[in-house]
């Protein structure tokens, strides 16, 4: 739900990032996590630059830029795995992230066959060119796409309705996280539910 216009700087820079579902499965290799975000110059795409520990990347946005509160920017997205260096082009490698204001959002992935949450906040980085950055995102990602000698995925087509519902992989579900460690989680990045208007967002 669009509740006011979203901030410009928002939508640019890098955002610290915790997602429990990584944590919990490779807990030495997720201590840190972060992920860098640009509009290209025509402002036609969306670029993620990504470091989730276990797995990298780049995201190229499948929906319109975000402008306003609330919207949810929706993403396919190349990579690789940590250790052998394993690439992964998947229709199924989806994603979206949802933006709450005041430098905080909330996003799904799926990758290899689970659907994670992951929650982020904004790192205050003054005087940084993002734009200039997202000519390299996307010679990675098409990149990705030439490989010869590596192990390419191409399987079936995008799960978009997954991304609307929570799954039994996700960090929400009932089994996987409870009230107290949600708390926990949002705490450590000030991630905290604002009210707007008539609406909560969280």
């Amino acid at each position: 739900k669009r509740l006011g216009d979203l901030p410009t700087k928002d939508n640019e820079g890098r955002y610290n990032i915790m997602a429990l579902f990584l944590r919990d499965e490779w807990p030495d290799d997720t201590e840190k996590m972060s992920l860098k975000m640009s509009i290209s110059r025509g402002k036609s795409h969306f670029w993620v630059w990504f470091h989730f520990g276990i797995v990298s990347g780049i995201m190229r946005s499948c929906s319109t830029p975000p402008t306003h509160v609330g919207d949810k920017v929706r993403f396919q997205w190349r990579g690789r795995e940590e250790g052998e260096g394993e690439m992964t082009y998947d229709e199924e490698n989806t994603a979206s992230i949802t933006f709450l204001g005041e430098g905080r959002i909330r996003g799904r992935m799926r990758w290899d066959g689970q659907l994670f949450e992951f929650v982020g906040k904004k790192v205050p980085i003054e005087g940084a060119d993002w734009i200039s950055r997202v000519q390299d995102w996307k010679d990675e990602y098409w990149e990705i796409n030439e490989a010869t000698d590596w192990k390419i995925r191409w399987i079936g087509t995008p799960r978009w309705d997954e991304f609307d519902e929570v799954s039994s992989n996700s960090d929400t579900a009932d089994e996987e996280m409870g009230e107290s460690e949600k708390k926990g989680c949002y705490e450590d990045l000030f991630l905290k539910p604002v009210y707007r208007g008539s609406s909560w967002i969280r």
